[in-house]
C-alpha cells in the first residue's frame, strides 16, 4: 500500500485478503452473514489477525513519521499511545480544549512534550459526561484549560471578533465578556430584508409541554418560527442561509415534524439542530426558541451561562429570539442583563414587525397563524407596480422582479358584455378571441375561445 514501508508489501497482501472476506460477506443473506461475523470474530483472535493488526500499526507509524503534523481526535490518541511515544511530538495543540475532559488531555501527553497549546472558549460549552450526577459531583464537567485560567496560569485572550454585527454582540458584551471588540467588517452587513430589526426578541406567554425522554417543547414557539423561515425563504434568502435552534432536543423533535407537515422543498433544506450541537458553527440568519415557558417559573439549561453565549452567538447578521423573558430575567441575571440591552435597542416586543419598503408599511405579528397575511410579499397592500404596458400591477404585494412573467389583469377583470364595440374590434383584430355569439345586439356577450384569466393587456396588443 505504502512502497516506502518496510512492511508495505506484507501489509497489502494481508490488507488484500481481508478485503476480499468483507465484499463476499455482501453477498450472503442476512442469516449466513451473521453466521459468518460470529465465526470472524474467533478469527480476530487468530495468529494471521493478530499479523494483519500489528503490520497495519507498524504501517501507520512509518507513515507518521514522514510526516510534520499530525492530526487525531483525543479519543484515538488515547487509543494509540505507544505510538504516541514512539513519535516524540515535542509540541501538542489541542483544539477545542475547553471541551474536551481533562483525562482526555492528560492521555495524550507523553513524556516527550515540550510545550502544550491550548486553544478554546471556557466560557462556551463545557466538557460533558454520560453521567451528568457524577459530572456535578467531582467536577468533572471542568476542563484542563478551565482549571488553568481559574488559577491564573498564563493565557493569551483574543478580544476581536470577526462574526457577529454590533447589535447582536451587545448582548454578550459585557454580560459574558468583558471586553470584546467588533471588527470593522461587521459593521458593513446589509440589513435584514422583509423585518424592521436585525436583532428582535418576541417575548410570550404560551407554555411548554412535556416532550420524550425528559425533554421539554413548546408549539406556539415550533409554529411561529417555521412560518417565520417561510416567511424569509419568501423574501429570496437561501435554505442555507437559515438556521433554526432549539435549547431542548424535544423542542427540535417537534420542528422536524412540523416541517414534514409542509409541503415546501426549500423549508426541508433548513438545518435544524439543538443549540449545544451547534457550537463552533454559524449562520446568517438565526432563528433561537428558548422553549422554557411554565407557572413554576423553571428555566433550566437558560440559567447555565455557557449554553446562553452559545446560543446568542451563532448569527452573522440575523438574530430573531422567541421565549418568556419576563421568567428568564426573573431567574437569571445574565438574562436581566440581556434584557436591559435588548430595550436599550427597542428590540423586544409581544409582536414582531415586519417592514416592506415598497410600501413603506410595517405589519405587526403576534400569532403563527398571521403569516398568511404576508403569505406572497411583505404587506397585504396592492402590488402598484407599474408594468410594461402602462398599467398598475393590481396583484397583492408580492416579491420584486417576478413581473416579467406576470399578466396584466386589466382586461381579464372586465365583466363579459361591457366590452365596448372599439375594444371588441381591436380584440377581434388580434385575433385573441375567434369568435363571438350575441345574444343580444345592444349588449355584447363574448365567448372567448381562451379563458378569460390567458388574455394580454389591450395595451400590449
Amino acid at each position: 500500500m505504502f512502497p516506502f514501508s518496510p512492511v508495505g508489501k506484507e501489509y497489502k497482501m494481508l490488507s488484500t485478503i481481508n478485503a476480499h472476506i468483507a465484499s463476499t460477506i455482501k453477498l450472503l443473506d442476512d442469516k449466513r452473514r451473521k453466521d459468518i461475523h460470529l465465526g470472524r470474530a474467533d478469527l480476530m483472535r487468530k495468529p494471521i489477525y493478530k499479523t494483519f493488526e500489528r503490520l497495519s500499526s507498524e504501517n501507520t507509524l512509518h507513515l507518521m513519521k514522514q510526516m510534520k503534523v499530525i492530526g487525531v481526535t483525543t479519543t484515538r490518541a488515547a487509543s494509540m499511545y505507544s505510538d504516541l511515544e514512539e513519535l516524540k511530538c515535542p509540541i501538542v495543540i489541542i483544539e477545542e480544549a475547553a471541551e474536551v475532559l481533562e483525562s482526555h488531555n492528560i492521555s495524550v501527553l507523553t513524556p516527550h512534550c515540550q510545550q502544550l497549546l491550548l486553544i478554546g472558549d471556557h466560557q462556551q460549552l463545557k466538557p460533558m459526561t454520560s453521567d451528568y450526577n457524577m459530572q456535578k459531583t467531582y467536577d468533572l464537567g471542568i476542563s484542563l484549560f478551565e482549571r488553568m485560567v481559574n488559577n491564573d496560569m498564563r493565557c493569551y485572550t483574543l478580544n476581536v471578533q470577526h462574526r457577529m454585527r454590533p447589535e447582536l454582540c451587545s448582548l454578550i458584551t459585557p454580560t459574558i465578556y468583558p471586553i470584546l471588540i467588533n471588527h470593522a467588517s461587521t459593521k458593513q452587513y446589509p440589513s435584514i430584508s422583509g423585518i424592521g430589526k436585525d436583532l428582535y426578541f418576541v417575548d410570550h406567554d404560551h407554555a411548554e409541554e412535556d416532550a420524550e425522554e425528559a425533554s421539554k417543547k413548546n408549539k406556539f414557539e415550533v409554529e411561529f418560527l417555521i412560518q417565520l423561515a417561510i416567511y424569509l425563504l419568501n423574501n429570496n434568502y437561501q435554505p442555507e442561509e437559515i438556521t433554526i435552534l432549539a435549547t431542548y432536543l424535544g423542542q427540535v423533535k417537534a420542528l422536524l415534524r412540523e416541517r414534514q407537515n409542509i409541503p415546501n422543498e426549500l423549508l426541508k433544506k433548513i438545518n435544524i439542530t439543538s443549540v449545544d450541537n451547534f457550537q463552533g458553527e454559524e449562520n446568517k440568519i438565526i432563528l433561537l426558541s428558548l422553549v422554557r415557558n411554565n407557572q413554576q417559573s423553571k428555566i433550566g439549561f437558560l440559567a447555565m451561562e455557557n449554553r446562553v453565549c452559545v446560543a446568542l452567538s451563532r448569527a452573522k447578521e440575523g438574530l430573531y429570539i422567541i421565549g418568556n423573558m419576563r421568567q428568564l430575567s426573573a431567574k437569571s441575571k445574565v438574562w436581566k442583563s440581556i434584557k436591559a440591552s435588548l430595550e436599550t435597542q427597542n428590540a423586544i416586543g409581544k409582536h414582531l414587525p415586519l417592514t416592506c419598503k415598497l410600501h413603506n408599511k410595517t405589519t405587526l405579528l403576534i400569532h403563527p397563524s398571521q403569516f398568511k397575511r404576508v403569505k406572497t410579499g411583505n404587506c397585504e397592500l396592492p402590488c402598484n407596480v407599474s408594468l410594461k404596458c402602462g398599467h398598475m400591477c393590481t396583484r397583492r404585494c408580492h416579491r420584486l422582479g417576478t413581473h416579467d412573467s406576470s399578466q396584466c389583469s386589466v382586461l381579464s377583470r372586465m365583466p363579459h358584455g361591457i366590452l365596448t364595440e372599439l375594444l371588441l374590434e381591436t380584440v377581434r383584430s388580434s385575433g385573441i378571441i375567434a369568435d363571438y355569439e350575441y345574444s343580444n345586439p345592444s349588449r355584447y356577450q363574448p365567448t372567448p375561445l381562451q379563458p378569460a384569466n390567458n388574455w394580454s393587456c389591450i395595451n400590449s396588443l
